[in-house]
């Protein structure tokens, strides 16, 4: 049996978890130091549509969305977790 992807991990919660504590989730999730360095407005507004994606050489897939995805955590971003995952966490800042 494989392991589960981010994104499968992302979808239980999602699913499963009422909004209440998907909130907790979140909180726990965001450093109080990263929204104050993370344009999160800007994030949310790009997020309008589902990630477009190229490949590498390797056959993976690569995030056309995000410029700078150093200053973006991996839970907030589509890529890893899937676009309505991701949506939620900024959303919920």
């Amino acid at each position: 049996m494989d392991a589960p992807t981010p994104q499968d991990l992302a979808t239980s919660v999602s699913t499963l978890l009422p909004r209440e504590l998907r909130d907790i989730i979140y909180a726990y999730l965001w450093k109080p130091e990263l929204p104050a360095s993370l344009n999160y407005t800007a994030l949310l507004n790009s997020r309008t549509k589902d990630c477009e994606f190229t490949h590498n050489d390797d056959g993976n897939e690569i995030c056309l969305c995000d410029t700078d995805v150093t200053l973006v955590p991996d839970f907030a971003r589509a890529v890893f977790v899937g676009y309505d995952f991701a949506r939620e966490a900024v959303a919920w800042l």
